[in-house]
């Protein structure tokens, strides 16, 4: 039998891989405990009486999925690779006598237990174990909080649900994870207070890392998946007009999501016909050439263009409206540019942008293609890829796009525009619906360049499958190199 006596602790939460050392508190377990023959059960020596509405801490080593019994309670532990601290919570009034640790395959390794009546103040979720779900209790769901899982599969699907139980109301999000770490954020809505709890379900996908009451300065973006992007109330927006993220997915790749095509205009349209647009490409149009001329009606740009717009007006003197002078420091201050010198420099993602007068249909579709912008500038695997996609193409296919392309106003000549929303273009729908979509824009191609009809014509004959196999060759390397498929990048959902 081995005796083990009372034991002095810092008052740490839960920490999966020891990432977070916050606590300052000394705790201490009243009275010891013995363990008795191999079957790792803890006996104590007086028993414990615990309060409703304490916490119990445990520190240990499994190196793999373990079962935690306490009292009637049982717990299913996840394996760690590092020593962990678990959190339980005793709901009411316990007597505990005893508890005990069992794992199927490898040894735990008991370090100490305590309790403590009340947590200490932090910014660190507590995760209770009960049955196959995770819980965290009232007062540590504050907001924003984050919820990061380190997922195995390879198959992006949905693989955690995740509840939000409110006093009248719960809200339930289905969410799929990439192989690798997943990160979530969840902001505040109007009128909500925090929920009461938060309970977490996951096939086989590992919550790692929490945190819980972050503040953000206006400047810097805020992390994000792009749930939040799309359905986020705009009364909350930290901006006047606009509201700045960071796409958690790909950091660095910033997002604006702006109040109507007027604030978006004021940020983008004369950066469009700087860098995109076949009638200026190169050239810092005034206000009153502006006017008259259509931009977008949402936006990507990569580090290296954005820079050099701003150099060039910087080397003219040219005057920049209010909001490209923010613009501009929203940049500087989230890292994509970097100023030396005198002069900004790409130090790597960009910005994407679409906007609340769209339609909830549009934002959707526009979002999905400004995000595989996004993709095609955080990868430079993936251009490879995507580039040797293009080049294999038969001269008749390559026409179809510069075609295509031409005909919304893009500066064809420049090739890595061009091979970019070839495969945004492709991205932005399931790969079945590439050719249905494709089909009918030629028939709106056809309507207003009927010259091209027999061009379109040999192209369907001879290349009837181009759409359909060109978008499984992108999303296939897509996948390979991101773990992300065509038409859906929302990995979060509120069912």
């Amino acid at each position: 039998m081995l005796f083990l006596s009372a034991a002095q602790l810092p008052a740490l939460e839960l920490n999966y891989y020891n990432q977070f050392n916050i606590g300052t508190k000394t705790l201490e377990f009243p009275g010891s405990y013995s363990q008795t023959g191999s079957d790792r059960k803890f006996v104590f020596s007086e028993p414990v009486k615990l309060r409703g509405g304490s916490y119990l801490y445990f520190d240990g080593e499994n190196r793999s999925p373990a079962i935690f019994r306490l009292g009637e309670e049982v717990y299913n532990l996840p394996a760690a690779e590092e020593p962990v601290r678990f959190v339980f919570f005793i709901e009411s009034d316990t007597v505990l006598r005893d508890f005990s640790l069992e794992s199927s395959d490898s040894p735990i390794q008991f370090v100490s237990f305590s309790a403590e009546a009340t947590l200490p103040e932090s910014s660190i979720l507590t995760i209770l174990f009960k049955g196959d779900a995770l819980t965290i209790p009232t007062e540590s769901a504050d907001y924003p909080f984050y919820l990061n899982f380190d997922s195995e599969q390879t198959e992006t699907s949905e693989n955690v649900e995740l509840t939000l139980d409110y006093e009248e109301r719960e809200d339930v999000f289905g969410i799929r994870t990439r192989k690798g770490m997943n990160p979530y954020w969840f902001y505040k809505d109007a009128g909500d207070m925090s929920p009461s709890e938060i309970s977490v379900r996951s096939n086989n996908a590992v919550l790692t890392k929490v945190q819980r009451s972050l503040e953000f300065p206006a400047e810097t973006a805020l992390p994000s998946d792009l749930e939040n992007v799309l359905y986020r109330d705009p009364s909350l927006w930290r901006q006047k007009g606009h509201e700045i993220y960071d796409w958690n997915d790909f950091p660095g790749m910033l997002i604006i999501d702006t109040a109507d095509y007027k604030v978006q205009s004021l940020f983008f349209k004369r950066l469009a016909f700087f860098t995109e647009k076949k009638i200026s490409a190169g050239e810092l149009l005034s206000d009153e050439e502006l006017a008259p001329l259509h931009g977008w009606n949402a936006h990507d740009y990569k580090a290296a263009d954005l820079a050099r717009f701003f150099n060039q007006a910087a080397k003219s003197d040219f005057a920049l409206n209010a909001r490209e002078m923010e613009l501009r420091e929203i940049l500087i201050s989230n890292g994509v540019l970097k100023e030396t010198s005198g002069r900004l420099r790409p130090s790597g993602g960009g910005i994407l942008s679409i906007s609340r007068e769209s339609s909830d249909r549009l934002r959707y579709l526009f979002l999905t293609h400004e995000c595989y912008h996004g993709v095609f500038f955080s990868s430079d695997e993936f251009v490879a890829s995507v580039t040797e996609i293009w080049n294999s193409l038969s001269d008749e296919e390559r026409n179809f796009w510069r075609s295509f392309l031409d005909m919304y106003g893009y500066n064809v000549s420049d090739e890595y525009l061009l091979i970019n929303e070839f495969q945004a273009y492709l991205m932005q729908q399931k790969t079945e619906q590439a050719d249905s979509y494709f089909r009918g824009k030629i028939n709106w191609m056809l309507g207003i360049k009927p010259h091209l009809v027999g061009e379109m014509r040999s192209l369907l004959a001879n290349y009837g499958d181009t759409f359909t196999k060109s978008a499984q060759l992108v999303e296939d390397t897509a996948f390979s190199l991101t773990g992300i498929k065509a038409g859906d990048l929302v990995l979060k959902r509120k069912k």
